[in-house]
């Protein structure tokens, strides 16, 4: 359905058994019904919403994005939310059903008038609270609307861990604090262009890939001394203007700090031994501080690429000095 923004319906014959990435129909940003073939023994649809089989759950497939309507009740009976079922939508408000089991990572990504995710009484998988989505024993954020509330955030202490995406593109929110004990999911605030400050568990071994992918506004965060690796494009795109790795991390993967234009600074310590291409294109890179002998650089720069930013002769490494003075 790619370049095809003129649609408005989408009709599944009674012979369709399968549809391969169903999520594509929510980039039809003029799609305003699906309507299934009433002999169709997969897929049905309501009001112009497609259900259907997902792993043998009853599941909620896809929200039309430019479906009238700024509220919407999940009927009773289904039990899972599919992955992207209800994103880009202009829904302000989603009530989950108290069948409702599981909700895919995801379902509702890039909702940016969403305001509350509600879940109706009787429930025994999901709770919310301000409009926050969270497991029934509040143990697991599952998402923050993307249009919820601005500014600070705490973490509730109960919650041990955070859903892929969880602050994902959240428009208003500037600050978060996880609690200790919590672990981090993929993509985590990835596109929060607004988050400035995140204040990370003390307690986490792993950033996960792309966890603060896109977050143009976060210039300044401190890693825990506990974290040992840093996953792909963790950090890609953010604003900071010097980092400090943690003396515990042995490994980066590629492009954790991809695109971050204003990194100047970045000191490295000399546990660190397998580091990929993890600071391409950080075009105003100036210092390296190395806690390691000139050997041990050279066999860090031994595993880049000849044209990497840390060969760069602009970059002047510090041997010897850990962190910045």
């Amino acid at each position: 359905f790619n370049n095809c923004p003129n649609i408005t319906k989408v009709s599944i014959p009674k012979t369709v058994t399968e549809i391969v990435s169903i999520n594509d129909l929510s980039y039809l940003k003029n799609l305003q019904a699906i309507n299934v073939n009433s002999e169709n023994e997969k897929y049905r649809s309501d009001g112009g919403v497609l259900y259907g089989d997902d792993y043998g759950e009853n599941a909620i497939l896809c929200y039309p994005r430019a479906k009238s309507g700024t509220s919407f009740t999940i009927p009773d009976g289904i039990t899972k939310i599919g992955y992207d079922a209800f994103a880009r939508t202009g829904l302000e408000e989603i009530t989950l059903s108290s069948s409702v089991t599981i909700v895919d990572s995801y379902a509702f990504d890039e909702s940016n008038s969403l305001e509350a995710i509600n879940v109706a009484a009787g429930s025994n998988h999901f709770s919310s609270e301000n409009g926050i989505l969270y497991s029934i024993d509040k143990k697991t954020l599952v998402r923050y609307p993307i249009a919820g509330s601005g500014g600070s955030f705490v973490v509730p202490q109960s919650v041990n861990s955070l859903y892929d995406g969880a602050f994902g593109g959240c428009l208003y929110l500037t600050s978060v604090t996880i609690p200790d004990g919590a672990q981090l999911g993929y993509h985590l605030f990835q596109s929060n262009t607004v988050i400035e400050e995140v204040n990370l568990p003390s307690t986490i071994e792993t950033i996960p890939g792309s966890t603060f992918m896109e977050c143009s506004s976060l210039t300044n965060i401190t890693i825990p001394e506990t974290v040992t690796k840093i996953e792909a494009q963790a950090f890609q795109g953010c604003g900071f203007t010097e980092i400090v790795i943690p003396s515990n991390v042995a490994e980066i993967e590629s492009d954790v700090f991809y695109l971050c234009e204003d990194l100047t600074t970045i000191s490295i310590p000399a546990t660190l031994t397998t580091i990929a291409d993890a600071f391409d294109d950080c075009s105003s890179l100036e210092t390296v501080y190395f806690g390691g002998t000139e050997l041990q650089r050279d066999a860090l720069l031994e595993q880049l690429d000849e044209d990497d930013v840390l060969k760069s002769e602009k970059v002047t490494w510090v041997c010897g000095t850990y962190p910045a003075p």
